[in-house]
């Protein structure tokens, strides 16, 4: 083919493929680069050679096209429409190493500023997907490095060198172009959020002034963020500055709007503390405000109610915010044996001595009381009680739902006391299935220790219902659901010291009342499967079930519960759980409930602390020595009945019930 038929071919591959002749077009173009004469048209015959890769891909052709881009760029090394499909190709074949190389040389061969940008940006995010993220860091700073003035649409390179520096640990280049991206934000919050993530980086570099600022002026936009105003907080006090800071939050907290979220309520509870503790020095009146707010947010904020315990001090017209105070901290940490001192101090300064002796008593069984403390505990020794004691009195319907029941027993236990003779008992053990007859029964008028301590536990508790049984070769309590209410004990515990036994019987004579006994009798699974029924039966969030959950064991219990039950006391449940839609129910909170509510009566009725943890802290390890001051500590610092039983201890509500029932010590003993 002679030089003038070359230009003549390329003209007509040119013309076919105009003409979207694909095949045509490749016949006449495909074989100009081996012609002799190429080399001196290497546009021309480039062009043509890409036009015929072009119509291979057309024709779903891939291989023979990158040959023919190849050969494209053999005669013009700068070919853009060749490097540029070629790029294409490797990124479709997953080959992003090919595709940054063919990226790179377009981008360092264009001529137009905004079309290098947005190469280098795409040489970048393919470099990224490579794990080369130096390489990727350098890319999109070269794409940036070519706009002029970046604008709303350059938002997008930037925010990936943004990260790519952040990632480098190149934290002075980050807020340089972190900086550059505040510019760009249009909402003054995603502007202070971009002045957090820049302030946050200025104070890994040290520069705590400029961060400052940046902050000031995130919180100039977005007063009401609280996390811009906790980053404040932090950049203040790194900077020193905490006048400054003061004046922040005096002027900020005050207009903030309401939080109910745990975590938002924890976080307004920090920055009132930091409040407090910037006013402490000069201003003790506002600190003590701010404190009082971060404990009104996060009641069991302990750090915040030791501070206002050293600020109220004894001052007069503190006194009772500082009762309530040291009540709190007490909740919140039983080991702190300063604030049940100062308790018990206050109690006996009122002539409240039995009030006083039973904050002394967890100091003691906790191994803190002091050897003023072990005085007090002798000079006003507990009530001495012989088994046929009677209480003083026994416990009204009101007196033992407001200070004995656990406060979230009081909507379940009515519902259980009414299901209570409509649930099923297959399986449960019973006194004929357990071997025990009438020779077996405790009568309450019995002239022996359980009995007389179990006829004056049941008439003080107001339940004389329950039958009492003892089983040979057991020193086990345990309930029996079928009606009526039955507490069976092994024949061991006779031998044991009548306080223990007060408070063996005690729990369990509370525990087998019908609001009770399923949740402390029946065995978890089948008492979750009933718990879900009776939610299923006749809570309104939860009657509705569909089809396909018709043989699900919880749905055939609501079924059957439905029916088993009379009319009057299906609609009284679903009154009361109406009435209550909203409050949560768990059947696991439930049994802790109900256990907690036990306990509280087995101390009521023994009295003697030292026996009720004693008792409750070997359940805990039954094959473990006996516990140790140590021990009880550990125990009461996590969460369990423990804990939950020492906290009653100190209670008005167990103060109020042992002057009720006349175990409360009301003088000092005669020396």
């Amino acid at each position: 083919m002679m030089p003038g038929q070359l230009l003549i071919r390329l003209a007509l591959g040119e013309n076919r493929f105009l003409a979207k002749k694909w095949r045509e077009a490749i016949g006449h173009l495909e074989a100009v680069a081996n012609h002799p004469d190429a080399h001196r048209y290497p546009q021309e015959c480039a062009e043509g050679l890409a036009h015929a890769a072009a119509a291979e891909l057309r024709l779903k052709r891939p291989e023979r096209a990158i040959g023919l881009f190849q050969a494209a760029l053999g005669l013009s090394p700068d070919h853009r429409g060749a490097l540029q499909a070629l790029a294409d190709l490797a990124l479709e074949r997953s080959e992003p190493e090919e595709a940054a190389r063919h990226l790179r040389r377009l981008a360092e061969g264009s001529g137009d500023r905004q079309e290098r940008a947005r190469l280098f940006e795409k040489l970048g995010d393919v470099l990224a997907t490579t794990g080369d993220g130096a390489g990727a860091r350098a890319a999109y700073e070269n794409a940036v490095s070519f706009l002029d003035q970046p604008g709303d649409g350059d938002g997008s390179v930037l925010e990936k060198l943004f990260a790519a520096q952040r990632q480098a640990g190149a934290a002075q280049d980050a807020a340089a172009t972190g900086l550059r991206l505040v510019s760009l934000a249009r909402e003054p919050r995603q502007r202070a959020a971009r002045r957090r993530e820049v302030a946050a980086l200025l104070e890994e570099l040290g520069d705590h002034g400029k961060a400052g600022e940046l902050l000031e002026q995130a919180l100039a936009e977005s007063p009401k963020d609280e996390a811009v105003l906790q980053d404040v907080v932090v950049a203040y006090e790194r900077g020193k500055r905490r006048t400054d800071l003061e004046v922040v939050l005096a002027t900020t907290l005050p207009d903030l709007p309401p939080v109910t979220k745990p975590k938002d309520r924890a976080r307004r509870a920090g920055l009132w503390e930091k409040l407090g503790e910037l006013r402490r020095r000069k201003n003790k009146s506002g600190a003590i405000e701010a404190l009082e707010q971060a404990v009104a947010h996060e009641p069991e904020r302990v750090s915040a109610r030791v501070l206002l315990a050293k600020l109220y001090g004894d001052k007069a017209e503190y006194i009772e915010p500082a009762l309530a105070n040291h009540k709190a901290l007490v909740l919140a940490d039983l080991s702190r044996d300063d604030s049940l001192r100062t308790l018990a101090h206050v109690y006996a300064s009122r002539g409240r001595i039995d009030w006083a002796r039973c904050c002394l008593e967890v100091l003691e069984v906790l191994g803190l009381a002091d050897g003023e403390d072990q005085a007090f505990l002798a000079k006003h020794p507990a009530v001495v009680r012989k088994p046929e004691d009677p209480y003083a009195t026994t416990l009204s319907e009101e007196d033992r739902a407001r200070y004995l029941t656990h406060p979230e027993a009081r909507v379940m236990s009515e519902v259980f006391a009414t299901i209570w003779e409509g649930v099923p008992h297959e399986g449960a053990a019973s006194i004929e299935s357990l071997g025990l007859t009438t020779l077996d029964k405790v009568s309450p008028v019995s002239d022996l220790v359980i009995g007389q301590v179990y006829g004056q536990i049941g008439k003080a508790l107001g339940n004389r219902r329950t039958g009492l049984y003892v089983r040979a070769q057991s020193d086990a309590v345990d309930l029996l659901l079928p009606p009526p209410p039955t507490v069976v004990v092994g024949d061991r515990l006779l031998e044991r010291d009548p306080t223990v036994l007060r408070f063996f019987l005690g729990r369990a004579i509370e525990l087998s009342r019908p609001d009770l006994v399923l949740g402390a009798a029946m065995p978890v699974r089948p008492f979750t499967t009933l718990f879900a029924s009776v939610l299923k039966a006749f809570h309104p969030r939860h009657s509705r079930w569909r089809p396909t959950e018709a043989n699900e064991p919880a749905v055939r219990e609501a079924a059957k519960l439905k029916k088993a039950l009379p009319y009057k006391a299906a609609k009284r449940l679903a009154e009361l759980f109406a009435t209550h839609e909203a409050q949560p129910f768990n059947s696991t909170r439930w049994r802790q409930v109900v256990e907690e509510t036990g306990n509280r009566a087995g101390l009521l009725m023994c009295g003697d602390l030292k026996v009720a943890v004693s008792v409750l802290a070997q359940e805990t390890d039954p094959q473990g020595p006996a516990p140790t001051p140590d021990k009880v500590q550990e125990l009461a610092a996590r969460p369990g009945p423990l804990r939950e039983l020492l906290r009653y201890a100190v209670s008005e509500e167990y103060f109020t019930l042992r002057e009720v029932l006349g175990t409360s010590v009301q003088k000092a003993a005669a020396a």
